[in-house]
């Protein structure tokens, strides 16, 4: 479940980036969900300072762009990251309808069937060391796919190393210099060259499967229902192709000031002209709702509905 590595990717006006949120359960209800501390108006206000973050990033000499990402496919290792193979063959149907209208597929390379996607996952599964002491694995993981017809990142499971060490009780332990989501999901993107998958630019990211309650919230706002994680059989909230705003709307300023939009936002502003992404700004969001498919006949389990967005990119010089 995405429920966002940190509480805020974007930090106060100093630039800098400020912890996590608390580990959310995997299962939430409404009554979690209403304990959500983000509000509106701030959200609204972290979503524009973002967005003018990500316009800066593209002009050489601004005050206000932010250091350009200086990590590297090499420093995972130094950091305690493992790379693994990410592979629920299930995992991908429900987004079928939305692949389907990128011109793509809901099918694993690791299934051998002519598919799209790549499931990959970093963990922090090793000893890592800062000046000079040795510090223990986190068990943080980031795990997703790439759709490397699309140009998709799919972020679908991402528990972070704030997030483990707050839920373990060791809050002052020191985390790894490589540990936040905007951070290790470009670097999954770029490990399609080292694998040998050819792929063009990045030009989308989905939020999979969301249960963060701030997130929830500000969406819940947003549609004007409840956003929440529901087993009803039918909640009448939108699917696939959901409902979609463009971010010249304050709904979408909201948005991307959640913990699962403001990551997005900061991955566009550290990577800039970088051959994996170019020059790229947010062009719109798109909220919708699904639920895992089951593709056996007899499973009588009714699995959530859980919201997701979808981000999309365009060429900053589009418009130009």
């Amino acid at each position: 479940m995405d429920h966002a590595s940190r509480q805020h990717e974007a930090g106060s006006s100093s630039m800098e980036r400020s912890p996590s949120a608390d580990f959310v359960s995997s299962v939430e209800t409404a009554s979690e969900t209403a304990q959500a501390c983000l509000s509106y108006e701030s959200a609204l206000a972290k979503g524009r300072k973002i967005l003018s973050i990500v316009e800066s990033s593209l002009k050489q000499g601004s005050d206000r762009v932010p250091a350009q990402n200086k990590f590297t496919v090499r420093d995972l290792s130094k950091w305690g990251w493992r790379q693994g193979v990410y592979v629920l063959p299930s995992a991908l149907h429900e987004y079928a309808d939305m692949l389907a209208s990128l011109n793509s597929n809901s099918i694993l390379q690791a299934e051998g069937k002519g598919g799209d996607n790549v499931g990959m996952s970093f963990d922090h599964a090793d000893v890592y060391r800062i000046k000079r002491k040795s510090y223990e694995p986190t068990d943080a993981n980031y795990s997703g796919f790439l759709n490397w017809k699309a140009g998709l990142l799919i972020a679908h499971s991402n528990f972070g190393p704030q997030d483990r060490i707050s839920r373990d009780g060791t809050p002052n332990c020191p985390l790894p210099e490589l540990q936040h989501w905007s951070d290790l999901a470009f670097l999954q993107w770029k490990m399609l060259d080292q694998i040998g998958v050819g792929h063009g630019p990045l030009r989308y990211v989905l939020r999979a499967s969301i249960v963060n309650t701030d997130t929830i919230a500000i969406v819940s706002h947003v549609l004007g229902m409840d956003a929440s994680p529901q087993r009803a059989s039918y909640t009448g909230r939108p699917s696939w192709p959901g409902v979609t705003f463009s971010m010249d709307q304050d709904q979408a300023h909201a948005i991307l000031g959640t913990p699962n939009g403001s990551g997005v936002g900061w991955l566009l502003a550290q990577h800039q002209g970088d051959p994996d992404l170019g020059r790229k700004v947010l062009d719109k969001v798109t909220v919708f709702f699904s639920r895992k498919r089951c593709l056996c006949s007899v499973c009588s389990v009714d699995p959530l509905e859980r919201v997701n967005l979808l981000f999309s990119f365009k060429d900053a010089d589009a418009d130009n």
